[in-house]
């Protein structure tokens, strides 16, 4: 049964569906590519510093910001009841970051790059940050 299907049949029950939905695709989401920079950051770390007292005192760090960072912004975007199905987002019958009547086009651009896009946009600006510096630290010390 589809949450468009649920929609049509309960009202409200398909929006708190909706919401949950949008809460833990957002929040796995930006999970995800947190631990993709923090592999790609201890990659860094452990092929250019020797200092193995650095990446144990920061061992927790990763976890904190991966799942800290998705669980703060999935809640805060709860508690101002920004996720929904919102059909003209352009991904028909999705649950994700809702319109607001009075929402201008920045207001839903500003929450869809908060609960996904930003962090996966940095995600690959960072990964490929981190594996250019590896590549150039191997050349100049290999050579």
């Amino acid at each position: 049964m589809a949450v468009k299907d649920l929609d049509e049949k309960h009202g409200q029950v398909s929006s708190a569906v909706c919401s949950v939905q949008a809460a833990l695709s957002s929040t796995g989401s930006i999970a995800s590519f947190s631990w993709t920079v923090m592999i790609a950051l201890n990659i860094y770390l452990t092929v250019t510093r020797s200092n193995r007292c650095l990446q144990t005192r920061l061992a927790g760090l990763p976890h904190l910001i991966s799942w800290g960072l998705p669980i703060i912004i999935a809640i805060v975007t709860l508690s101002e009841k920004r996720y929904g199905l919102n059909p003209c987002t352009g991904t028909a019958w999705w649950c994700w970051v809702k319109l607001h009547s009075g929402d201008r086009t920045i207001d839903l651009l500003a929450w869809q790059l908060i609960t996904g896009k930003l962090w996966e946009i940095s995600a690959y600006i960072a990964v490929v940050v981190c594996y250019t510096l590896v590549r150039i630290y191997i050349s100049s010390h290999v050579c």
